[in-house]
């Protein structure tokens, strides 16, 4: 193939790119904030955080390497507190 072929196949795959995108910004952000922003009631909250904390636990070998189990619980045990009353779900995964 000539340089030149390979330079305008570039070209016109960079420029279709560029002009016509999969899904608008606008769209994904509708559809996105559809999707995750939810109420959560504080039982679905601490069901998570109880899921969360044995997987960890059965599978992060390391878990006590640099904290001691008590404040692991202590940890754990804050969060628990946190999830007391209904949150947006996104709340939830960034306090």
């Amino acid at each position: 193939m000539k340089s030149t072929e390979l330079l305008s196949i570039t070209v016109y795959f960079l420029f279709y790119s560029i002009v016509c995108p999969a899904q608008s910004k606008n769209d994904t952000l509708a559809d996105s904030l559809a999707t995750y922003n939810f109420s959560l009631s504080h039982r679905e909250m601490q069901k998570d955080l109880q899921v969360f904390r044995d997987i960890r636990e059965q599978v992060n070998s390391g878990l006590y390497s640099y904290r001691t189990k008590e404040e692991i619980d202590s940890i754990y045990s804050w969060a628990f507190e946190k999830a007391k009353k209904p949150m947006i779900s996104l709340k939830w995964s960034c306090s």
